[in-house]
């Protein structure tokens, strides 16, 4: 694209429209959805045993809209094919059956859904993408966290392994506010697939030069 950037090997994360992957002619995601969503602090009307999905036109056209518990807030958001998605018309509509009037809301995102299934090529040689990118969300609820997680893991320690730990110096978003340290780190610990030895190359040794 003319910045000058060259890299031995090159993972798109970059969403469900992948520059990476129209830079480098791989499969595009070609069916979206358009998704909204709030964290609400969850109220003692919540039954925080079951994932709610609701399937109405009138909020989510071609899609559905869904209450989902968290450890802490619960997660209310909805999406749709086409038209606007109207979260404002979802909350009045389970007004009386949630109660969120009530419950401070924590945190508001948007963005867009990849819909199609798994991109087709995904990778080229020195090239691949991982997560909205690639379509890797489930096909039932849209859900593409756990996939991302599982598989960008997979191929980090892939990519570890052939470049050498001792090439890979860690990096972290933090302090930014959409962050999530220390918990970045924690899950490099925690994360299968990569030993104990990679594990201390990356984080502590590479900074060594």
């Amino acid at each position: 694209d003319g910045s000058g950037l060259t890299a031995r090997y090159l993972i798109g994360a970059d969403g469900a429209r992948s520059r990476v992957a129209r830079a480098f002619r791989l499969g595009e995601n070609r069916r979206l959805l358009l998704g909204v969503e709030l964290e609400i602090e969850q109220g003692e009307g919540f039954d925080d045993r079951f994932l709610h999905c609701f399937v109405d036109s009138r909020f989510a056209p071609g899609y559905i809209a869904w209450a989902a518990p968290g450890p802490e807030t619960v997660q209310v958001g909805l999406a749709t094919t086409h038209g606007r998605p109207d979260l404002d018309g979802f909350l009045a509509a389970t007004e009386s059956r949630f109660g969120w009037s009530g419950q401070r809301v924590v945190a508001r995102r948007g963005g867009i859904i990849p819909a199609g299934g798994i991109v087709s090529p995904a990778a080229a040689p020195q090239v691949m993408l991982i997560g909205d990118a690639a379509g890797w969300v489930s096909p039932a609820t849209g859900g593409g966290i756990r996939l991302a997680f599982r598989w960008g893991r997979r191929a980090a320690a892939l990519l570890a392994d052939h470049l050498g730990a001792d090439r890979i110096l860690w990096g972290t978003d933090y302090p930014h506010l959409d962050g999530f340290y220390p918990g970045a780190p924690k899950m490099m610990i925690d994360g299968r697939g990569f030993s104990q030895r990679t594990q201390r190359a990356i984080l502590a040794e590479g900074a060594k030069g």
